[in-house]
Parts: C-alpha cells; sequence; structure tokens
C-alpha cells in the first residue's frame, strides 16, 4: 500500500488550480541608500495592489528577512499569511511568511521594477503555497519510502497547512496506519474521501478503513486489557505496600511498648536502688564488732570480781597455811581469772578493730553514681565458711 501514497498527492497538486490565500502586506522595509521617492510609489502600488490589505506596521530590512520576526508582526497584527515587502540597493525582496504554523512559505529577490512590482506579489501568493507544499510533499515522501513514517507524517502535515489539497490527506492517513495509529488513520481517510468523493482509488480507501478500524478495536481491546492489568498490578502494590505499613506500624508499636516496659523496670530498679549498699553491711560488722567488745569487757568485769575474791582469800600469799580444800578454790579462781581476761583482751581487741573499721568504711564510702551491674557489697556463703567482698 506504500506506493498509493505517491501518485494520489501529485495528481491533486498538478489538477487543482491555484488560489490566492488572504495575506497582508508588510512594508515596504527600505535601505538607507533608497530614495524617499521610490519608498512612496511603492507604498502607493502595494495600497493599490488587489493582493491583499497593507499594514501600517513598520519593519526594517532586518526583520523583513527573518521568518521570526515576520512572524511575530504578523500575530501582532492578527495576520495569518504575510507578504514582507523590502526594498535593497539591488532591487526587492519578498517573503511569504505562514504565521500560524511559523513557516517560510516562499522567498522572490528581483530588480526594482515598479511595474512588476505587483505582479510578482500576486505570482508570490498564488505559486509559492503550491511550490512550498510540493516542496514538503517530496521531503515527506522520500521519508515515507525510507520506512521513516514520524518525519514523513510531519511533512505531509506541514504540506496540508501551506496548501490544504484533500489529497494530503491520504498519504497523512498512510503514515498514521504504518505507526499504528489506527484511529487517527481512520479519520483522516475518511477526511479524504470526504474532500475527494469521486477518488479513483475509493475502494482500496475504503478497504483501509475497514482494516484500520479492525486494527483500531483490538489495538483498544490490547488497551483495555493492559490498562486492566496495570489496575490490578496497582491494586496488589498497593496493598503490599498497606500490608508493609501494617506489619512496620505493628512492630513499631511492639517496639514501643518494650521500650515502655525497658524504661518502667528501669525507673523501678533506679527507685529502689541502695546507691551505698556498703554501709548496710557496715552497720551490720559494726553491731557485730561493738557487741564483741561489749562481751569483752563483761569478761573483763568478771576477771575482776575474781581478782577480787582471789585477793580476799590471799590466795596470793603463799606463807598463809591453807587447806587442800582452799589450794583448790585459790586454783580454780586464778584459771578462771586468767581465761576471763583472755577473753577480755580478744573480744575488746578484735570487736574494737571491727567496729573502727565498719564506722572509718561507713563514713568514707562515697556511694554509687550510678546503677552498677553488680552489686559492691555481697555476702558469700559456703559450707566451710562466709565471705564478704566489696567492690570499689
Amino acid at each position: 500500500m506504500r506506493r498509493l501514497a505517491l501518485p494520489v498527492a501529485v495528481l491533486a497538486l498538478a489538477a487543482s488550480a491555484a488560489a490566492a490565500d488572504d495575506v497582508v502586506i508588510v512594508g515596504p522595509a527600505a535601505a538607507p541608500t533608497v530614495t524617499a521617492a521610490t519608498v512612496a510609489q511603492v507604498v502607493k502600488l502595494l495600497a493599490n495592489s488587489g493582493v491583499g490589505p497593507r499594514a501600517t506596521k513598520a519593519i526594517d530590512t532586518t526583520c523583513a528577512a527573518d521568518t521570526n520576526c515576520i512572524t511575530a508582526a504578523g500575530a501582532a497584527i492578527g495576520a495569518h499569511r504575510v507578504v514582507a515587502v523590502a526594498l535593497t540597493a539591488k532591487g526587492v525582496s519578498l517573503l511569504l511568511v505562514d504565521v500560524d504554523n511559523k513557516e517560510l512559505i516562499a522567498k522572490r529577490d528581483l530588480a526594482l521594477a515598479p511595474k512588476q512590482l505587483v505582479p510578482a506579489i500576486k505570482k508570490l501568493v498564488d505559486d509559492g503555497p503550491t511550490d512550498r507544499a510540493k516542496e514538503l510533499f517530496d521531503q515527506g515522501s522520500q521519508h515515507y519510502n525510507l520506512g521513516e513514517f514520524a518525519p514523513a507524517l510531519e511533512s505531509y502535515k506541514r504540506a496540508y497547512r501551506v496548501k490544504p489539497l484533500p489529497a494530503f490527506l491520504f498519504n497523512i492517513a498512510q503514515c498514521h496506519r504504518k505507526l499504528g495509529q489506527h484511529k487517527d488513520a481512520v479519520l483522516m481517510y475518511q477526511s479524504y474521501l470526504t474532500g475527494v468523493p469521486d477518488a479513483d482509488n475509493r475502494k482500496v480507501v475504503e478497504g483501509l478503513i475497514a482494516e484500520s478500524k479492525a486494527a483500531a478495536a483490538e489495538q483498544q481491546k490490547r488497551d483495555d486489557e493492559r490498562a486492566r492489568l496495570d489496575t490490578e498490578k496497582k491494586k496488589a502494590e498497593e496493598a503490599r505496600r498497606a500490608k508493609e505499613a501494617e506489619a512496620a506500624a505493628a512492630a513499631e508499636k511492639r517496639r514501643l511498648e518494650t521500650e515502655r516496659m525497658r524504661v518502667g523496670r528501669e525507673r523501678e530498679l533506679d527507685r529502689t536502688y541502695n546507691r551505698h549498699p556498703a554501709r548496710k553491711w557496715m552497720v551490720v560488722t559494726g553491731i557485730v564488732g561493738g557487741g564483741a567488745a561489749i562481751a569483752g569487757g563483761v569478761f573483763g568485769y568478771l576477771a575482776r570480781n575474781v581478782q577480787q575474791d582471789f585477793d580476799a582469800q590471799q590466795c596470793g600469799d603463799r606463807t598463809v597455811p591453807r587447806s587442800a580444800e582452799q589450794l583448790a578454790a585459790c586454783a580454780a579462781d586464778a584459771d578462771k581469772g586468767d581465761r576471763d581476761i583472755r577473753l577480755r583482751n580478744y573480744l575488746v581487741g578484735a570487736g574494737g578493730a571491727v567496729l573502727l573499721g565498719s564506722v572509718i568504711v561507713f563514713a568514707i564510702d562515697p556511694g554509687n553514681l550510678e546503677r552498677p551491674s553488680q552489686a559492691r557489697a555481697q555476702l558469700r556463703l559456703s559450707p566451710t565458711g562466709a565471705q564478704v567482698v566489696v567492690r570499689w
């Protein structure tokens, strides 16, 4: 079907009568070397050219040679197409510009001959769009024959905008079909048949319309299926994300609860924490040491009484005659006195030392600045004894 593109449009170009589109003339822009009389003569010719109205907007020779500048000037005065006239030392320069599409349609340079100026403008307006459309059509056909359908479509569209010949719509439809744009292809085929109702290839075009409609329906079906799958995939993804978010929220809730419980335990431990554990033991050892010292004092008191009895009986005077019973009583008092004195010395010495050490430790114990992982003071009991461990 590719071979149908070129002959149809070429026939349309050859058979179409050139019709002048409504244009607005801007200018003339005159170079400094052009005399005022020449400018006035050209202005008068343009005013009575019959080609189109002459705009009062002034342009210079630089703008008259720039398509973008002419397009801006034409847009400012609301024109769709503009003929820019520039007078130079070499003659006259004419530019025909499509303002809506920012397209340079035609350009002519000719010697300054006032009588030939108006016919030259009319010829430019009449023939310029056809020549430019044919040029763009040839570019599009070259792209089309090379399988470059996207640039071919662009060239055909530009050709149609320059010269809206219905035959171009067939070429545009062909490009849309090749690009898989079947809905656009059907629209262009139908527009082509509307513009050329007695087209020689009508049956072929109608077949292409049916083919494109079927392809469009199939494409729509695929698009709908793809959209359905995309929707399901999106829903599944959203469900997955929602589940992950829920799991993350639950995990965060558990973490916060665990942290809350840990903080509560730490606060309870801090509240009940004894910052001076050594003093507790020093109070105990101080009481034990004090009790031992008191017991030593008791034994000392007993030893003094025994000594008084020993002295009252004059057991120390060996010159005093005594019976065997009296000698035994004196010996018993001496032994008891010696035992009580030894116990007094042991208990007072040891108890005093323990009491003094407990007082010193109790007084200098700095306490714990923070709760340690192990107790500073521990009592270890075993079958063979007891051990007090204090960590500093």
